[in-house]
């Protein structure tokens, strides 16, 4: 059986005063919805996309962005909301954005590529199996016909 022990990384906010707090992995509940969330607000906006000039659609899409940031983050953290509208200055968001980032959805996109690879090797796909409705190349015949009949004459 493995054991899992449960991975945090620590980030330090703070605008006069520095303080430390931690980011922990989002569960896969919590992932789920987040991707929705992301995926959602993308979809919204992308759907406008035509009528807007790109200012406009830049400026809805950082307000989107804006409005789910707090909420993903006291997910996957111990800042709370007070604390992230006070004390998080944009580089420390960045950071924060990159680290929940990496520990929830670049390794298991690199995690699930390798087992995905591991399932191809395991379970060759029906293209690498020879069908036998493929067509199959005739060469043309040295003796034609009216020769082959000559012949048994």
């Amino acid at each position: 059986m493995s054991v899992f022990t449960p991975i945090s990384n620590e980030v330090v906010i703070g605008i006069r005063e520095a303080k430390t707090k931690n980011i922990y992995p989002l569960s896969y509940g919590q992932q789920l919805k987040v991707s929705k969330q992301i995926s959602g607000l993308i979809s919204s906006i992308v759907q406008k996309a035509d009528d807007m000039s790109d200012l406009a659609f830049m400026q809805e899409l950082i307000t989107k962005i804006i409005e789910i940031i707090p909420d993903v983050i006291t997910q996957c953290s111990d800042i709370s909301k007070k604390e992230f509208e006070d004390e998080v200055t944009n580089p420390q968001l960045v950071d924060i954005a990159e680290q929940i980032y990496e520990m929830n959805f670049a390794s298991a996109i690199k995690n699930g590529s390798r087992l995905l690879s591991k399932i191809r090797e395991a379970f060759p796909t029906m293209n690498s199996l020879p069908t036998s409705s493929e067509p199959t190349q005739v060469s043309p015949s040295e003796t034609s016909t009216t020769e082959a009949t000559k012949t048994e004459e």
